[in-house]
């Protein structure tokens, strides 16, 4: 019976999207993932303005098997037009769209005024919470399975990430990932270290969108100086500032960790993104703070 309403709950969603009764997305966060996205979406929506999606992570634009389902069913997962008073917006907060090159053009077809958001953390202490993400969601739950991935996909990921049912350890997946790091036919999959080639990653994006449709915030920034961050947010976004007492900060996706990066590949590793994090510093017109790894990488994890 349960599956029954759901599936109506479904197909009532995509009938008044297909009627062009839903609202379009103003924004996006497009990552990084393990960057803060989750946090900074908890903060938007408490905005007056801003109406949250009715899914954080819709990843329409990065995973083909949604996409093939058309605009509808994307815009099925925002809220209705008539739900929202004048001023409103919505939004949602896909942390794939960022790694996944092909997202800015479909992004731009979709909506070439759109304004994008990307926070961009530490990359070797977003690589190890990536991995510790992992861990954590298959150790609490073995059969986990993200269905917003394809299963065909699901699977290969499941299989280099957790061969004979253990996960890989955060060493192995390093050394599987590095010999075709620049490789242009590379697996997807591992992504460690690719996902955090933020200034890589955002050539697609400023060849398809106007740079003043871009917006880049540091991850330490936004834990140290949230309420400044949303500032610069509101006014990006065109909304006005936040009301006195909002939005609360609080810490999201916070978990301990076991172990701790190995010193050398951590030198390796902080060595290799060195070149890159100073291209994005350029792009910025700052520096930025990253010449020591973050607590999460040190062993304490805010994932924020």
């Amino acid at each position: 019976m349960a599956k029954v309403s759901q599936r109506i709950r479904y197909a009532a969603r995509y009938a008044t999207s297909w009627l062009g009764l839903r609202a379009r997305p103003s924004f996006l966060i497009i990552g990084a993932q393990k960057a803060g996205t989750t946090s900074l979406f908890h903060y938007l929506v408490q905005h007056p303005q801003i109406v949250p999606p009715l899914m954080k992570e819709v990843c329409f634009f990065s995973h083909p098997h949604r996409r093939r389902r058309g605009n509808a069913f994307y815009l099925a997962h925002f809220p209705l037009r008539n739900t929202m008073r004048s001023g409103q917006m919505t939004f949602e907060a896909s942390p794939r769209y960022l790694y996944r090159a092909d997202s800015a053009a479909l992004i731009r077809e979709f909506d070439p005024a759109m304004k994008l958001i990307v926070l961009v953390r530490e990359p070797v202490a977003r690589a190890f919470s990536h991995w510790n993400s992992f861990r954590d969601i298959w150790k609490t739950n073995p059969n986990y399975r993200n269905a917003k991935v394809d299963i065909d996909e699901w699977r290969t990921l499941e299989s280099l990430l957790r061969p004979n049912g253990q996960m890989a350890s955060f060493e192995s997946l390093i050394e599987q990932e590095f010999p075709f790091v620049d490789s242009a036919d590379a697996p997807q999959e591992p992504s460690l270290i690719r996902r955090g080639l933020y200034w890589r990653q955002l050539q697609p994006y400023l060849q398809s969108f106007p740079r003043q449709q871009l917006l880049v915030i540091e991850t330490e920034e936004l834990n140290r100086n949230a309420h400044v961050c949303l500032e610069q947010v509101c006014r990006f976004i065109d909304v006005d500032p936040f009301p006195p007492g909002l939005p609360q900060i609080a810490k999201y996706n916070e978990r301990p960790y076991i172990n701790q990066i190995e010193p050398s590949l951590c030198e390796r590793l902080q060595s290799f993104y060195r070149p890159h994090n100073q291209a994005l510093a350029e792009f910025l017109g700052h520096a930025l703070e990253w010449n020591a790894v973050d607590q999460a990488a040190a062993g304490s994890g805010d994932e924020r």
